[in-house]
């Protein structure tokens, strides 16, 4: 396909599933690169279950730092936990070699079906560049699926090598829809601030 719109990381997404002709889409950013054998095979493990509805994989920095192990929506504000620790880092109970539900998962590495993309109404191209993956994944999850992140899936992800920036309008935007959203998955004794699971003070 040729793209030559404005960049709406939505709309290029959209787009490429309505031409896409299998049961399962995988969103895939032009900065990842595969580190494990069998990574799309691990994904479908999960994206085949008729109760899942999205499946994300481990990321990490060219450096071998933590990127992705799923998203926390804490406080209303997503963010990444463990972002930076080592590549070994077991995280929270395990959480980043286990396979876990989560609030979301990133959108630069995403598999979802098809029946579940279309119900959900696929990504809302209001959000072009971020926060489109997190709102995704709690309409998903709106729906009655479950969001999964599996470690067997690893992937090197220069992070926003061909894209940067946040914009303040798509984050005022995202809170106005999810407001100060509850994450299951993140106990509220838990810091909202800090992303690791520490103690809130």
């Amino acid at each position: 396909m040729t793209y030559d719109e404005p960049f709406n990381w939505s709309r290029v997404n959209n787009l490429a599933a309505r031409h896409a002709t299998g049961d399962h889409l995988l969103f895939l950013n032009d900065d990842t690169e595969a580190d494990t054998p069998g990574w799309l095979d691990a994904m479908l493990e999960f994206s085949q279950q008729p109760n899942i509805g999205v499946v994300g994989a481990k990321l990490t920095f060219p450096d071998g730092g933590l990127q992705h192990i799923g998203v926390t929506v804490a406080g209303g504000k997503p963010g990444h936990p463990f972002y930076g620790y080592p590549a070994k880092h077991t995280g929270y109970y395990c959480r980043s070699v286990l396979p876990h539900n989560c609030a979301a998962v990133t959108g630069a590495c995403l598999m979802t079906r098809r029946d579940v993309f279309a119900e959900a109404g696929g990504f809302d191209e209001a959000f072009p560049l971020n926060y489109n993956d997190i709102d995704y994944c709690l309409r998903v999850r709106k729906l009655g699926y479950r969001v999964v992140f599996t470690p067997h899936a690893r992937l090197i992800h220069h992070e926003s090598v061909s894209k940067q920036g946040v914009y303040k309008d798509e984050l005022d935007a995202f809170h106005l829809r999810w407001g100060e959203v509850v994450d299951p998955y993140y106990n509220p004794n838990l810091n909202p601030e800090t992303f690791d699971y520490r103690i809130g003070e």
